[in-house]
């Protein structure tokens, strides 16, 4: 017969049971996080980490059926809001695209593009003018011009006239400073920094002639980072009008959701990504040398060390207004 346990062993048997139900309960607590509330859990590990800033994104496309997956991903890498300039027009796709982010206030702001078909003579100036104001009212917050588009060089002036009546800023990546010197009442946004990363100088110049004018760092951070102090300079001295961007592309192909940095090959593993958004931070935010380049390729570059209240213009007060985010994005994880 075996002999009952003292007093003290059953003790320690009931802290053991205690303890292993409070990690349980910890792990499936912490698993909860990682899935509902990911804006909360760490990025991935790394040596570099991370300043626990909101961060919006003003360069993305999406298609409608990936934004929900697209949310929770920027927000597990400290993104809590997101730019969509892929988002169609009014009766050719805007509808469905806006239905996607609703779920997502304050979350997810939609440009419209437009209809390439019978540009650009009166009718289809007419029937594009109506779809700006058609989209304005259903909630889109732009006019994105994108490569596969009509060029800014060929659209009409009542088409900007539409956007700066209806408070729609327009983003482009060529052409987006003779836009803003041309049209000096628009609110012009530079995709991938307007042309201008490889040239410091000329954007600074741009940007002390033009204010109306916004650049995105979108896919540029790399090659302005390369110029030095002369791209710290610039960031400090305008501060005020340079946003974060990525330029990541999202695609739906089931059961799949593809997604691209730059021209290169869908992403395929975590550490690329993980490489790639902690590169962006890490150049922005610390003065570390040799700074892998953010994808394949890329070469090395010193770290910008941008002090705490300019990254927080770029990483989402600017994008915040400019988008007219109502909501604070939440910060993501350290």
């Amino acid at each position: 017969m075996a002999r009952p346990a003292s007093p003290v062993a059953a003790a320690w048997g009931r802290i053991l049971a205690v303890a292993a139900a409070a990690l349980a309960a910890a792990l499936l607590a912490a698993a909860g996080v990682a899935r509902w509330r990911p804006e909360l859990a760490r990025l991935p590990e790394s040596p570099f980490r991370a300043l626990g800033l909101p961060r919006v994104d003003v360069e993305e496309r999406l298609t409608p059926g990936v934004v929900a997956y697209a949310v929770r991903l920027s927000r597990r890498f400290g993104i809590g809001a997101v730019a969509n300039l892929s988002g169609g027009f009014s009766g050719g796709g805007l509808e469905a695209q806006l239905a996607a982010a609703a779920p997502f206030p304050g979350r997810v702001a939609v440009f419209m593009n437009l209809d390439p078909a019978g540009c650009c003579g009166p009718e289809w100036t007419g029937r594009e003018v109506a779809r700006l104001g058609a989209g304005r009212a259903a909630g889109a917050v732009g006019l994105a011009l994108l490569p596969d588009g009509p060029a800014a060089g060929e659209l009409p002036a009542p088409l900007w006239a539409a956007c700066e009546r209806l408070g729609l800023p327009v983003a482009l990546a060529d052409g987006a400073a003779a836009l803003a010197g041309a049209r000096p009442r628009l609110a012009v946004l530079g995709l991938g920094f307007g042309g201008l990363a490889g040239d410091a100088a000329a954007a600074g110049a741009a940007l002390d002639r033009l204010p109306n004018l916004r650049l995105s760092l979108g896919g540029a951070l790399p090659r302005l980072a390369s110029q030095g102090e002369a791209a710290r300079a610039l960031l400090l001295r305008h501060s005020g009008r340079i946003l974060f961007g990525t330029g990541i592309r999202y695609q739906d192909r089931p059961p799949w959701h593809e997604l691209l940095l730059g021209e290169g090959p869908p992403v395929e593993e975590e550490a690329d990504l993980r490489r790639f958004y902690l590169g962006l931070y890490r150049i922005l935010e610390t003065r570390d040398p040799a700074i892998p380049g953010p994808t394949p390729g890329q070469p090395a570059v010193e770290g910008l060390g941008l002090p705490r209240e300019v990254l927080e213009r770029v990483y989402h007060r600017n994008g915040r207004t400019l988008l007219r985010l109502g909501a604070r994005p939440a910060a993501g994880g350290r």
